[in-house]
């Protein structure tokens, strides 16, 4: 984080490849500060006509350059495909994509009905085929999957929704920028497919960024800018491995301690580093963002999954309450694969990718609250280069 990759993508893909590109970002923000900062012209979807795919689908079959959402770019279908293959685009994309993701059916007896009447069958890695009519009924949305191959079983009760992987193999080249790449679902979905892929670095040498071989980086550097709390506001907060998890925020027996874990945010933001609004940023899960909002600090909130945003480099009181584990449908369907995926590295990322949101991507000093025990534990030891060196060569 911080090395220079977008700019070293700026200055060596985009001001300097003869391909058409399509450079894919989270955020319309930074979609509009790509189209800004390039030399070249980069086309943005717009939301006319027939919808922003109808006009993404026009731009790549006149063989503009393009940047666009994670968002838009999981819904390419057929035409989009035949498009970018036969335009010769490089795909530059910002952060992992989210590849995988648990897929509910509508009703809960779709699936065994669908079945039941021979429209699905299914494969033995799980792979969901539509072996139905091709006419349109309340199942489209099963079948549109199905025929992209992109719905898998994982048991009689849970399925999952993986990104079809045919289409990185219709870019010239693909980059991902990202930091701790094995602290992301896209490692196993990768190995999953059978998908190869060189990791490397981006480094300052004579004040511009260059490619260079993969480095173990050293986050021990940040030591002296980055005051973890280790004061105790209520010991009884945050000790058990789970605390703070989805799970835990959602059962109706934590009633007190989200009460003191709000009361200590409060404390945290108003009597130890006295805080302005304006200087906090705090993160929880969702579902459990109006249960800890309050007084002086409920602004500050951005989703704990955000990410490759400048937007809040101004913040250096941050709060990152909750506990993250990955979801353990998709941890079944890859270790039945007999691929592991690394829950630290993963839990680690999205909050090391969330702290840097804040001002620490300046260089300048942040102070943080890290109320689940598991959570403060990893961080300090990525800080100390411990986990760093663990999870460079998962």
């Amino acid at each position: 984080m911080g090395s220079g990759k977008t700019t070293w993508a700026m200055q060596e893909l985009v001001d300097k490849s003869p391909n058409n590109i399509m450079f894919i970002t989270p955020f319309l923000t930074e979609c509009d500060r790509i189209q800004q900062c390039a030399k070249r012209r980069f086309e943005q979807p717009r939301q006319i006509g027939n919808g922003k795919l109808d006009n993404l689908r026009n731009l790549l079959q006149d063989q503009v350059d393009i940047v666009s959402t994670h968002s838009l770019f999981q819904k390419l279908d057929a035409r989009c495909k035949e498009a970018i293959k036969k335009g010769d685009y490089i795909l530059i994309l910002d952060e992992t994509l989210d590849a995988v993701a648990p897929y509910k059916f509508t009703n809960k007896d779709d699936f065994v009905n669908l079945l039941e009447k021979k429209d699905i069958t299914v494969d033995a890695d799980g792979m969901i085929q539509w072996t139905g009519q091709n006419y349109d009924t309340r199942y489209n949305d099963v079948k549109v999957l199905a025929q992209n191959h992109s719905l898998f079983r994982v048991d009689q009760k849970c399925f999952l929704w993986l990104y079809p992987a045919e289409i990185f193999s219709l870019f010239k080249e693909v980059y991902i920028l990202t930091y701790m790449f094995e602290g992301s679902y896209m490692k196993p979905y990768f190995d999953f497919y059978h998908i190869n892929y060189d990791m490397k670095s981006v480094k300052q040498i004579d004040s511009k960024p260059m490619l260079v071989d993969y480095i173990i980086s050293k986050p021990s550097r940040f030591k002296d800018r980055i005051q973890v709390y280790d004061g105790i506001l209520n010991d009884k907060i945050g000790t058990k491995t789970n605390s703070l998890s989805a799970t835990w925020f959602r059962s109706p027996y934590h009633k007190k301690e989200l009460e003191g874990l709000k009361k200590n945010i409060y404390n945290y933001t108003r009597n130890i580093v006295k805080a302005k609004s304006a200087e906090i940023l705090w993160t929880t899960f969702k579902s459990a963002r109006h249960s800890l909002r309050g007084k002086g600090y409920s602004d500050g909130f951005i989703p704990c999954n955000t990410r490759a945003t400048n937007d809040y480099s101004d913040r250096t009181a941050l709060i990152y309450a909750l506990n993250w584990f990955c979801n353990p449908e998709i941890i079944k369907f890859f270790a039945d694969k007999g691929i592991c995926v690394n829950q630290e590295a993963v839990a680690l990322s999205n909050m090391v990718q969330w702290i840097w949101r804040s001002a620490i991507r300046n260089g300048e000093p942040i102070s943080i609250y890290i109320p689940s025990k598991r959570m403060r534990e990893l961080f300090k030891k990525w800080l100390n280069d411990g986990a760093t060196q663990a999870y460079a060569h998962v």
